[in-house]
């Protein structure tokens, strides 16, 4: 261990025994970890390198953010600021640098990897690598001093006073639907892999009728209560008359669709919002309630649960 700063470097060495143990247990030295971090710290210090080389002469503001995927970048950033602090607080390093190190590097990597270089992208990275910085220097201070010096400041970062986070970026609906379309995306995936496709040109994506979510609604408010529901329903003459509404009350029933976490309302626009990025993140065409249905797919979806059809 005498050799330690000379072979991996203080910085390396003090977030690999941050990450590797909290305070008052124990830690394994594992060669094959440190060299998976040093790994990580090499991709971290190059991607922001660039990424400041890119915005440290921009002048750029949240208004200029165009698409709601970055917005949605943003908020889960600044949530997870705010959620350092609080680790911080109670001494819980390997949960700071879960989240600093970690969990805000992958998601501004997919950020970028999503968005390109584009501008919605350099807003995001501009608006947080600042603090970001300053809350990774307490374990990295020599790598985040020279990114600051390289970002133009001539202080040390070192002898900053944090700011406070500005929280008016977090917005917890769009994180909310965010929530469906990643969903969607795993219903996706887990369709490709059952079907074992590889060349795929469209995929089709239906939202259940609007009779089916006024039925959802109604068996959500009674908790699954059927006597309570059919009461309901008589009061809705239009609902009580279709043959397919009862054996879909049972499904819901059986699902207990009322313990659903995610439940949104508007699932063709949000799917509209956010088309571009499932076609980046699936790389193929979206199609949205086509009246194209050649497996009549559409008479399966239901509330938050949308079906598809994948076309090769």
């Amino acid at each position: 261990m005498a050799d330690i700063q000379e072979k991996y470097s203080a910085d390396l060495f003090r977030l690999y025994i941050s990450h590797a143990a909290d305070l008052g247990i124990n830690m394994d030295w594992k060669e094959k970890e440190v060299q998976n971090v040093r790994n990580h710290i090499n991709r971290f210090y190059k991607f922001m390198r660039e990424n400041i080389e890119d915005v440290k002469y921009l002048e750029l503001e949240y208004n200029q953010i165009g698409s709601d995927y970055a917005k949605v970048i943003l908020s889960k950033i600044i949530r997870n600021f705010l959620e350092i602090d609080n680790a911080l607080e109670n001494f819980n390093l390997r949960r700071y640098l879960q989240l600093c190190f970690y969990e805000t590097f992958n998601l501004m990597q997919d950020a970028r990897k999503s968005l390109g270089s584009n501008k919605d992208f350099q807003v995001v990275f501009k608006l947080v690598y600042e603090d970001w910085l300053k809350i990774l220097s307490l374990t990295m201070p020599h790598l985040c001093e020279e990114l600051w010096e390289f970002s133009g400041h001539k202080d040390f970062i070192s002898k900053t006073i944090w700011s406070e986070f500005n929280t008016t970026y977090i917005n917890s609906s769009l994180e909310f639907e965010f929530e469906y379309i990643s969903n969607l995306l795993e219903d996706i995936t887990k369709v490709r892999k059952v079907i074992k496709a590889t060349n795929i040109k469209e995929i089709f994506v239906y939202t259940a009728p609007k009779w089916k979510n006024e039925v959802a609604k109604i068996v959500k408010s009674k908790k699954g209560e059927f006597k309570s529901i059919i009461s309901e329903l008589k009061a809705e003459s239009n609902l009580i008359k279709n043959k397919k509404v009862m054996p879909f009350i049972k499904t819901l029933i059986n699902n207990r669709s009322w313990d659903t976490k995610i439940s949104v309302e508007n699932e063709s626009e949000i799917l509209e919002r956010f088309k571009s990025y499932l076609e980046a993140k699936v790389k193929s065409k979206i199609i949205i309630n086509s009246e194209f249905d050649p497996e009549t797919k559409s008479d399966k979806a239901i509330p938050n649960k949308p079906a598809l059809y994948i076309k090769s």
